[in-house]
């Protein structure tokens, strides 16, 4: 039975929280109880707050428990975008390896998901005691009122997805639960859980008080808040999810289970459904409606300039930035603010990536295109002819040479932007100076670790990296975690286009997000995704990955298209051969020539032995199996 802990700072600590017949409500603290917390707006709008704290936030933050993520570990890790080779962390141990079983999640919590200890129950529950309790708030207005409850059903449904996309259908709890409450609390299908999950939406966003968009003005006050848009936005991905075909096809599957028909409703929609998919369309055109009747609130950042880094800057703000980001649809935070600077230091920034928790493959460089959006293609195979990776050496002559002053100025880019602020790559000018990802190059023996693929991870870390002199300073501290931002509706919108037979428009979606970062039209980079639905589906999936790297979205886009070829093809790592060929360039700080040699990233499980297609959804612990309620 599930044993859930709700602690703050307004209400003690409300423990034995459990499904089954024992998810009861235990009386608060006797120093401040319930009656205190709703007889104050400042205290029931503290309790919102210390609720937010509880949702998702994607780094891990601490070394084991609540959020960490396979101790160290991040889901794109188990993609085929990044390998971890930290050697301690849980998809190190159990996922690579595949000794993975049901058995570890009631005994341990390095696994991917674990299903008490995510705070995602502690959320639901804590916004639902505020829904029902704050109407009594007596010197809160009702306009405040309206506006916080619609924030509360929004961080449900937030919680209740976060959990969807691991386990399918889920029990759904309609209140908070009270000391005479005996119901048990049943599995729902998957399509339950997701017209759940858009109820609590729809009612936020039919709040006349919630605002579709914070206003610049109350952005240094109020960041983070929860708005009509993002629950709009927060619509789409969750039809999409349950439209894809995971859930959405004419077998199951998973085909191994004994589970009846049934349980099996709750990974299935018991057969293809178009309509899933007209509804993720009709949602992405519901999100574009409201948007542009607020007067394009929310939109892309587009670039100062039509430059390479100008380019590169703009997609930069668009997952960093707070003030003025019209892009970022819900972003969350550390929930440990009261020691921020510990929590990121001692582990995702000072730890886990240095260490090689997230090393980058050659597969997803590969994945982004070239600098003027045709798509990347090296011959591996044959070494020699492979060159002008990541940047080729033009003097100021432009005429291929180096002059014998060299320069930083003479390296030019030759991979589309977002590879530049995703990887850390041979070339990029690190504190002044070229990376040397060389072997035997002055990077390359700092941060052996975190570039044993030949790469490392730079996306949110930027400059935040080990100081020679001092290994405990940081240059700064990114703490934003970018949950949806409204390059993911367009491009949720090209697939719904493209599921329900408008290729054109597909394409129209997707351009939006390729022009931003100034690439060529996709229909003129792959002119088959016009006339060949699964060539548009194949190339949406490829931006997305480019686009959201490392935002949790490339392994859930491998689960719900059921990406199994995807899983199991090898790994790859890339290995630079510095090439000294004469001439000042050639011995200085960053050489014309090298030699780039692929090599194979150790195997994991599922690419030698098959990726078993029952590993799509996680387990549930086999003490919630065995409890009875469903």
């Amino acid at each position: 039975m599930i044993v859930l802990a709700m602690c703050t700072p307004f209400l003690g600590c409300v423990d034995d929280l459990k499904f089954g017949n024992n998810f009861l409500e235990k009386a608060p603290g006797s120093d401040v109880n319930i009656d205190t917390v709703f007889n104050s707006a400042e205290y029931s709008k503290n309790y919102l707050w210390e609720t937010y704290r509880k949702l998702y936030f994607g780094f891990p933050w601490y070394w084991s428990g609540v959020q960490a993520k396979m101790n160290q570990g991040m889901f794109e890790t188990l993609s085929d975008c990044y390998h971890s080779v930290l050697g301690w962390d849980g998809q190190y141990r159990y996922y690579y390896p595949g000794t993975y079983a049901a058995t570890l999640e009631d005994t341990n919590g390095d696994t991917r998901w674990t299903f008490s200890g995510e705070n995602t129950w502690e959320c639901i529950r804590g916004a639902y005691i505020f829904i029902e309790n704050v109407d009594r708030v007596p010197d809160m207005s009702g306009e405040e009122k309206g506006r916080l409850k619609a924030e509360a059903k929004i961080m449900i449904a937030m919680s209740y997805f976060d959990m969807f996309r691991h386990y399918g259908g889920l029990p759904l709890l309609y209140g908070s639960a009270r000391l005479d409450d005996e119901r048990w609390f049943p599995r729902a299908s998957a399509e339950a859980t997701v017209a759940f999950m858009v109820d609590l939406l729809d009612q936020a966003i039919a709040e006349p008080n919630l605002p579709w968009r914070l206003s610049d003005a109350e952005i240094p006050n109020w960041d983070g808040r929860l708005t009509k848009g993002g629950a709009s936005g927060l619509k789409t991905s969750i039809y999409l999810f349950v439209a894809s075909p995971l859930f959405n096809d004419a077998q199951p599957y998973n085909t191994i289970t004994t589970a009846s028909a049934e349980q099996q409703l709750a990974w299935w929609t018991g057969g293809y459904k178009a309509d899933l998919w007209q509804k993720t369309l009709e949602a992405c055109q519901e999100f574009f409606q409201l948007n542009s009747t607020n007067g394009e609130a929310f939109a892309l950042l587009q670039a100062s300039s039509a430059t390479h880094s100008a380019y590169g800057e703009a997609y930069e703000n668009a997952y960093r930035s707070k003030a003025g980001n019209t892009e970022m649809l819900i972003y969350t935070r550390n929930r440990n603010m009261d020691n921020t600077w510990d929590a990121w230091q001692n582990t995702f920034a000072n730890r886990g990536e240095p260490e090689g928790a997230y090393c980058p493959t050659l597969n997803f460089a590969d994945m982004f295109p070239m600098a003027d959006g045709t798509p990347a293609s090296f011959d591996w195979d044959t070494p020699a002819s492979v060159n002008n990776v990541f940047y080729q050496w033009v003097d100021s002559n432009g005429n291929g040479k180096c002059d014998v002053e060299g320069g930083l100025n003479e390296l030019v880019p030759t991979r589309a932007p977002r590879l530049y602020k995703t990887l850390w790559v041979n070339g990029m000018t690190f504190r002044g100076q070229p990376t040397q990802f060389w072997e035997e190059g002055v990077h390359k023996k700092s941060y052996a670790t975190s570039s044993s693929h030949g790469m490392a991870l730079w996306k949110y870390l930027r400059e935040q990296r080990r100081r020679p002199d001092k290994e405990s300073l940081w240059d700064s501290l990114y703490l934003l975690w970018p949950y949806l931002r409204i390059a993911e509706i367009h491009l949720n919108y090209a697939e719904a286009l493209a599921e329900t037979g408008n290729l054109p428009g597909a394409a129209a979606q997707v351009n939006k997000v390729r022009n931003r970062v100034g690439l060529n039209n996709i229909e003129v980079a792959r002119p088959a995704v016009l006339t060949d639905k699964d060539a548009m589906i194949e190339e949406i999936l490829r931006e997305r990955a480019c686009e959201l790297g490392f935002e949790d979205v490339r392994f859930f886009d491998m689960i719900r298209r059921k990406l199994k070829t995807d899983f199991e093809k090898p790994l790859y790592g890339l290995r630079i051969k510095r090439q000294d060929n004469g001439g000042e360039c050639s011995t200085g700080a960053f050489p014309v020539d090298y030699d780039y040699e692929r090599f194979r990233i150790t195997p994991r499980a599922w690419q030698t032995n098959g990726f078993g297609t029952q590993y799509y959804l996680h387990a549930l612990p086999p003490s919630e199996i065995n409890s009875g309620y469903g």
